[in-house]
């Protein structure tokens, strides 16, 4: 049971991840981002019926699941001499940035994966993956 909000989402973005050893830089070229606010059943002995003789279920707000689902590119040069073959995977917690315009962006601290899908004619490694957001800080 829960209520979903519309996911924003944008072009802009990176964070760092660790492969065969090396620190790399992931470049967003596309992310979406999903809240889900998940409503808690509240259902107790004490509750009225309503006029039309049914009791109704009350519920509590709960935990929002934040999910940022990316693409986007490892350049080449950040993966020389180590070679990223399609089907790599990318999984570790970091922080990430996200948004519109380097004057507009989201800081959000999480646990991501993902993997390589393919390579570009310059040799730069393509990515796709989601990140489970634990914290959020909004532009202001």
């Amino acid at each position: 049971m829960g209520a979903n909000n519309d996911p924003i989402a944008g072009k802009l973005g990176r964070f760092k991840t660790v492969v065969g050893g090396t620190t790399v830089d992931v470049k967003l070229s596309e992310w979406s981002l999903d809240d889900k606010a998940n409503l808690i059943p509240n259902n107790h002995f004490n509750m009225s019926a309503s006029a039309d003789g049914n009791i109704r279920t009350d519920v509590l707000p709960g935990m929002v699941t934040s999910t940022l689902t990316f693409s986007g590119l490892v350049d080449a040069d950040d993966i020389i001499p180590v070679r990223l073959p399609p089907g790599t995977l990318l999984k570790g917690s970091n922080s990430v940035l996200f948004g519109y315009t380097n004057a507009l962006l989201f800081t959000g601290k999480g646990t991501y994966e993902g993997s390589v899908t393919g390579t570009t004619a310059e040799g730069a490694a393509t990515v796709s993956g989601t990140f489970q957001l634990s914290d959020i800080t909004y532009p202001a």
